[in-house]
């Protein structure tokens, strides 16, 4: 391996970060990070990817309405996101691509923080409906194991949320002011001392390195720290614009969070606090913020599709702002039309010359959201031919 060079104090500096890396299973590299976020204006929501500096950003449309929220990246099922929709919530899941993000659980309301358990694929979130209780739930990474973990009562408002390895979870409740903990089976639960944090916790991320757990105080403009046990409390950052989500780089040792005050943004600093770096992202809307080290994007498989396919419609059933996408190995020429259950052409969505890559199309012919009712998407394209059953809701 090759090390830097330098004074005694960098070389020093440098293996102790090499330890850190050695803990993880991650190996040493000094390069970019990948930011991803999510924008959940109402009209017009969005998925973003940048490198750490914020430069590179790159985005793709989510349905409008969806309120897209929490978001969380897994080395094991890839990025994760989930809508805070009073109704007809959903957790959906994309690969780095950010490319037409597959529903694996519909039907839910007020999704907030999410997380995964990485020794299982189950994903974990919060859900802050007051009607029905706040509650913490899980499902597996198919979707089809959907448990209730652990209900926490009349008022609670739960929002971040965060895992660290050896199973422990630890969440924020904003209307109660404080952070709590639990076993990943809601078993052993803890209160973190309730002064710590302020009127209005909201955004939860762990260091592994450190064994800290991370907290923002929208309330009070504040980012502030603790074991994992709740003692040793440490204020981290002041005087910022109504803090919401966290995020956290153990390689990089950099904490990453949205603002949603004025300016709205989010923005980067180091671990142990002190003063922000450089780095400001201006958001229209804010929701989650999820950070990939360096070493684990250079474990990505090529982001590229290797076959053509025709992917899922995003959701399904589809209410009007709903997208269908396709995926191209080389150049080829495309048609995806749409058939009702008659068999009958409805509308030509893509027809052409198009190039390699992943691809998202509305479902809205001429601009008009379909009709509520059955329908078939075909795609033709390299020679084969793949068909999707729709169902289309108001």
């Amino acid at each position: 391996m090759r090390t830097p060079g330098g004074s005694a104090s960098a070389r020093t500096a440098w293996c102790a970060c090499a330890v850190a890396l050695a803990a993880l299973a991650l190996p040493p590299r000094a390069a970019a990070q990948k930011v991803l976020w999510v924008d959940g204006w109402y009209g017009a929501p969005a998925m973003y990817s940048a490198n750490g500096d914020g430069t590179g950003v790159s985005s793709v449309p989510l349905p409008a309405g969806s309120l897209p929220d929490g978001l969380t990246y897994s080395w094991r099922i890839g990025t994760v996101i989930g809508s805070s929709a009073w109704s007809g919530a959903t957790i959906s899941r994309s690969d780095l691509s950010l490319f037409g993000p597959v529903l694996t659980l519909g039907g839910l309301s007020c999704v907030r923080g999410v997380a995964v358990d990485e020794a299982t694929g189950r994903i974990y979130w919060t859900s802050s409906n007051l009607d029905s209780l706040g509650r913490i739930e899980r499902v597996n990474s198919t979707g089809n194991v959907h448990v209730v973990v652990t209900n926490l009562g009349a008022g609670a408002n739960p929002r971040g949320l965060a895992i660290a390895p050896g199973g422990r979870m630890f969440w924020a409740d904003f209307d109660a002011g404080r952070i709590e903990a639990a076993n990943l089976d809601g078993s052993l639960p803890l209160t973190f001392p309730s002064n710590l944090s302020g009127q209005g916790p909201w955004g939860v991320a762990v260091d592994t390195v450190g064994q800290r757990v991370y907290w923002s105080d929208y309330v009070g403009g504040a980012i502030q720290s603790a074991n994992y046990d709740g003692t040793g409390v440490s204020n981290v950052y002041s005087g910022l614009s109504n803090p919401t989500y966290l995020a956290i780089d153990p390689v990089a040792r950099k904490l990453y969070w949205v603002e949603a005050g004025s300016p709205r943004r989010w923005r980067r600093g180091p671990l142990l606090g002190v003063t922000p770096d450089n780095v400001s992202v201006p958001l229209s809307g804010y929701g989650g913020i999820a950070v990939i080290p360096a070493s684990l994007l250079d474990a990505q498989p090529p982001a590229g599709p290797t076959d053509f396919a025709l992917g899922e419609v995003t959701p399904n059933p589809a209410p009007p702002g709903a997208q269908i996408s396709f995926a191209l190995p080389r150049p080829a020429r495309v048609r995806l039309a749409l058939a009702d259950v008659q068999g009958r052409a409805i509308a030509t969505l893509a027809q052409g010359d198009w190039p390699a890559g992943r691809s998202s199309v509305p479902l809205a012919p001429a601009g008009r959201p379909l009709a509520p009712g059955l329908y078939f998407a075909r795609l033709e394209a390299g020679g084969r031919t793949f068909t999707r059953r729709i169902v289309a809701i108001r």
